[in-house]
């Protein structure tokens, strides 16, 4: 059995083993998997999301398993633009991001890896599946605030502190800096978000870990 994953370039072993739970389960199944963004080109660090393509044969119980199959998240958010591309979060950092399409874009390059081809097409725009509306797991946190939140914290360890500021500038007309001042600043708008919201205890703990380690690496 040829090995999918052999030239790619994983970021931690958690990564990979995730990787390759998912990519053993889709050859099983014979549903198509695509590896886009940093991952997909080699570029990824230890913060860099798995961001999965599935074809469009997945339903519901094939998302259940990726999403909660193989590690327990801590919660979920669905994308707006792209819609309903689905975002889970699992302890200390570590995000995968889940989308179905009918095509992918003939234009995508080298930040799209495809792994298996079953039920796979290219065309000159991707067309998406609205993952929101064959699974709606327990652990999805409603309200974009949240979502923001720990995406820019995800992007500022990743190193990119000016599109971690960018997703702050969403919550805030105000101006935020970068590194020096992105700590305080997110931790601020971390208290305002989850003290209006519903969050589940374990999403909190995340949150809290998050800011511990980034007020423990750059402050």
């Amino acid at each position: 059995m040829v090995d999918v994953l052999s030239d790619l370039k994983m970021p931690t072993e958690r990564h990979e083993r995730f990787l390759r739970r998912v990519a053993a389960y889709c050859r099983k199944k014979r549903i198509g998997l695509g590896l886009r963004g940093s991952t997909a080109c080699g570029a990824a660090g230890r913060f860099s999301d798995l961001d999965l393509a599935l074809s469009a044969g997945a339903g519901a119980d094939d998302l259940r398993f990726i999403a909660e199959g193989i590690e327990t998240p801590v919660m979920g958010f669905f994308t707006v633009n792209p819609k309903g591309i689905l975002t889970v979060s699992y302890p200390r950092g570590f995000c995968v991001e889940i989308g179905i399409r009918k095509t992918f874009a003939l234009e995508e390059g080298p930040r799209l890896r495809l792994l298996l081809s079953d039920g796979f097409t290219t065309g000159p725009t991707a067309l998406l599946v609205d993952v929101a509306s064959l699974y709606r797991p327990e652990f999805i946190i409603p309200g974009d605030g949240p979502r923001l939140l720990y995406k820019a914290a995800l992007k500022f360890l990743c190193g990119k502190c000016d599109a971690a500021a960018a997703l702050l500038r969403e919550l805030s007309l105000g101006r935020i800096a970068a590194k020096a001042a992105f700590a305080a600043e997110w931790k601020t708008m971390c208290d305002a978000v989850l003290g209006e919201s519903s969050i589940p205890p374990e999403a909190v703990k995340e949150f809290d870990w998050m800011y511990r380690y980034i007020r423990g690496n750059w402050l």
